[in-house]
């Protein structure tokens, strides 16, 4: 499992689950890109209200909201993308957790949680998930909560 974002300082990488930045062959191995891969990219695309014109520009709807997350399936792989200004306080700061494999929003929350407890315990907001509109679709149980925002 990696993780793309800021760790304990400005500026967005990915690192494996001890929280070094991995190598550029492992980054290229991902189903999303870092660098220059416009068809996939990781960075600000994979959050509630980006995408892409029709000239392949990265555009973002709405506010950067910290919380809404979105759950992402491509070539085996999962992924899970929000805004995130815990470490980066700078507009279109976000995390992006990838694995393996074919996850659940549960799922990859849990992993998440735990395999990356030092980087997920810093933030101060509850993540759920939402559909590419931004409404809400589960909570973290799998239930549909009473109210938005709500802490766990």
């Amino acid at each position: 499992m990696f993780y793309f974002g800021p760790w304990d300082s400005a500026g967005h990488y990915v690192c494996d689950e001890s929280g070094h930045s991995v190598d550029r062959e492992t980054e290229r191995s991902l189903p999303w890109g870092c660098y220059g891969d416009v068809q996939h990219p990781i960075d600000c695309c994979l959050q509630p209200g980006c995408y892409k014109d029709r000239d392949g520009r990265i555009e973002h709807r709405g506010q950067q909201i910290e919380g809404p997350a979105i759950l992402h399936h491509r070539g085996g792989w999962t992924a899970l993308g929000f805004w995130d200004r815990t470490i980066d306080t700078r507009s279109n700061s976000n995390s992006v957790y990838i694995a393996e494999g074919t996850f659940t929003f549960d799922e990859m929350v849990f992993m998440a949680r735990t395999r990356f407890a030092h980087r997920w315990n810093k933030m101060r907001f509850e993540v759920f998930q939402v559909d590419s509109d931004g409404s809400r679709v589960t909570d973290i149980d799998g239930s549909r909560p009473s109210g938005e925002g709500e802490k766990e």
